[in-house]
């Protein structure tokens, strides 16, 4: 009212506010419910569901709700929202199984969608596909160190309206086989072999060979030899024999397969006979290695600069080494030496040669009544050796060393009558015309001076006789010796002879002489009977010796080592008159000359 002229009572009258809500459903889907709706101001909305379209699903309301049903409440505001739908995409996947831990497994879905799988379990590609969609799941990279096979099953098919979760992939490790070649096998003969201690393998032809065992990748292998072949000294080397499997088969296992040397050496009077399997071998070199010390394996290589080293490349088996020096060992390596480079070595062998007999020294003939020509020259006593050959046979002359020298068919070291063979020695020990001893030395006190006689036969060496002193040619000596296992039960006589610059019994004899190293020697003794008399010459009488290699030599007695059985009291002297030998008493006074070297001739345990 403009003009009040009374009371004027007014009543105002409220009603709630309203506010509108509107809900939409966007492309392949629709609502469930009022999609307008009024509301006043503090109540509640009446629920409305977002429903997809098949093959769809409700993904969010356009305000960022997630819920498929909704309802407002309390409202305070206008509002004004749409329901999004989103097609229907399902996941791909499975699991893996047998996987090495550590190696890397690459998968693919349809030629992409790469996927890296590192452990075993389950899983699933990243790109998921709509319903009706194939989908083929394959491998792209296997897994490597150790190499492993992954095969997909179940891996391809077509979205039914589900996940595919069913996708199998095993995966197992490869298998490589160990082989190798075999060379140099016998024919006919076989080598076993055995891979890593069993899967054993008989390889009977030379060639390739493959365990019928095939190993995982990266496991270890072990080839050894179980049996060498049957054929006797043969012998099989490997090569590349272990290792760990990576990635492919082993092809380089090698057997070499050959003959060892087998070298046996037989001493014999000055020579050695050595004998090896020489028909086991084909398109070799031997090289032979001798020397006077032993050979080291090593050393083979280096034979010369051994003492008394030496080469040679002999063929043929046996091969003879002769002109050695009796009583002093030799030492033998025999080496073969294939095309290609290799060598292979025998044993170090050892023998000793040792003397033989000498003969009698008697190169003349006799008839029934006289000897003939026994004075005469060579030539001489050849004619009347062939004069009385029918007619008187079977006489010395005609057999042994003697006769041989008689007809110049015997090779000496040295010299000496007949077939004696003699080699001066000074008295430092070297041989005439060797080192500091002249080539024909004299008797006498000086290193350079004739002191002593090597048999080259028998391989002992003598002292000479002196006009005087130590060694004078007219001392004599009692018989002594107190060591109870050699002297028949009794010693002797204690300086019982005559003599010069010693006791006057053999012992003490013996003694100084070995004190004054004669010859550069200090094992110096007394000989046996049989080894006095094989330095007599029958050939020669009174005294029965080549003084030229023994002067100074009495036609009288000389002791031996030996004891008489017989009688304790006595021991055998040799007579050098006509060269006998008879027993007499050991406190009698005879003369000496001594002896030193063992040989296999008279006994290796001669005292």
């Amino acid at each position: 009212e403009s003009v009040v002229t009374g009371d004027f009572k007014v009543t105002a009258i409220f009603a709630p506010k309203e506010y509108t809500l509107r809900y939409s459903a966007a492309e392949n889907g629709s609502l469930d419910g009022e999609a307008l709706q009024r509301v006043e101001h503090g109540s509640d909305g009446v629920a409305v569901i977002a429903v997809p379209a098949p093959g769809y699903h409700f993904t969010t309301w356009s305000d960022g709700v997630t819920t498929v049903r909704r309802t407002e409440q309390q409202l305070s505001a206008d509002l004004t929202v749409q329901a999004v739908f989103e097609v229907n995409t399902y996941i791909v996947g499975g699991a893996v199984t047998g996987l090495v831990e550590g190696t890397i497994l690459v998968m693919q879905n349809n030629a992409g969608d790469d996927l890296t799988v590192s452990a075993n379990g389950d899983f699933s590609f990243a790109t998921e596909l709509l319903n009706a969609s194939n989908y083929e799941v394959s491998v792209l990279d296997q897994p490597t160190s150790p190499n492993q096979t992954c095969t997909v099953k179940q891996g391809s098919g077509t979205i039914s309206a589900a996940h595919v979760s069913d996708v199998a992939v095993i995966c197992i490790l490869n298998t490589y086989s160990i082989g190798g070649k075999v060379a140099g096998l016998p024919a006919g003969d076989r080598v076993v072999l055995r891979n890593n201690g069993g899967d054993e393998l008989s390889v009977s032809a030379n060639g390739p060979f493959v365990f019928s065992t095939h190993l995982d990748d990266g496991s270890s292998y072990e080839v050894k030899i179980h049996d060498l072949p049957e054929k006797p000294n043969w012998t099989c080397e490997l090569f590349n024999p272990a290792g760990a499997l990576s990635g492919q088969n082993v092809t380089d296992v090698s057997i070499d397969c050959y003959p060892m040397v087998v070298l046996q050496a037989t001493a014999g009077i000055r020579k050695v006979t050595l004998s090896w399997n020489r028909q086991d071998f084909d398109k070799v070199t031997f090289q032979l290695c001798q020397a006077k010390t032993e050979i080291p394996g090593k050393m083979f290589d280096s034979c010369l600069e051994l003492e008394g080293g030496t080469t040679s490349q002999p063929d043929e088996s046996p091969q003879v080494i002769a002109e050695l020096t009796n009583d002093i060992p030799y030492w033998f390596q025999l080496g073969a030496l294939y095309p290609g480079g290799r060598k292979t070595l025998s044993e170090v062998v050892k023998a000793m040669p040792f003397g033989g007999l000498n003969d009698t020294g008697i190169d003349w003939c006799a008839n029934g009544f006289s000897n003939l020509d026994a004075d005469r020259n060579r030539a001489d006593k050849a004619a009347s050796c062939k004069s009385v050959a029918t007619s008187f046979p079977g006489q010395d002359a005609f057999q042994g060393r003697d006769s041989a020298s008689l007809e110049r068919r015997l090779k000496k070291t040295g010299r000496g009558a007949a077939g004696f063979d003699f080699t001066k020695l000074c008295r430092n020990g070297d041989p005439a015309g060797e080192g500091r001893c002249p080539p024909n030395p004299s008797p006498g006190t000086g290193v350079k001076s004739w002191g002593c006689t090597r048999d080259n036969m028998t391989g002992l060496t003598w002292e000479i006789k002196s006009e005087t002193g130590l060694q004078g040619k007219d001392s004599t000596y009692s018989w002594n010796n107190p060591t109870g296992t050699v002297n028949g039960g009794q010693s002797g006589l204690v300086n019982g002879g005559i003599c010069e610059g010693s006791l006057c019994d053999t012992l003490a004899y013996i003694n100084k002489i070995n004190e004054a190293g004669l010859c550069g020697i200090s094992d110096w003794r007394l000989p046996t009977r049989e080894e006095l008399l094989s330095i007599v010459n029958n050939g020669s009488f009174k005294p029965a010796a080549d003084l030229r290699f023994f002067p100074n030599t009495a036609p009288d007695y000389y002791w031996s080592s030996s004891p008489y059985s017989e009688m304790g009291g006595s021991a055998w002297q040799v007579y050098f008159l006509s060269g006998e030998a008879y027993p007499d008493e050991k406190n009698q006074s005879k003369k000496v000359r001594l002896v030193r070297g063992k040989t296999g001739t008279f006994g290796l345990d001669n005292p």
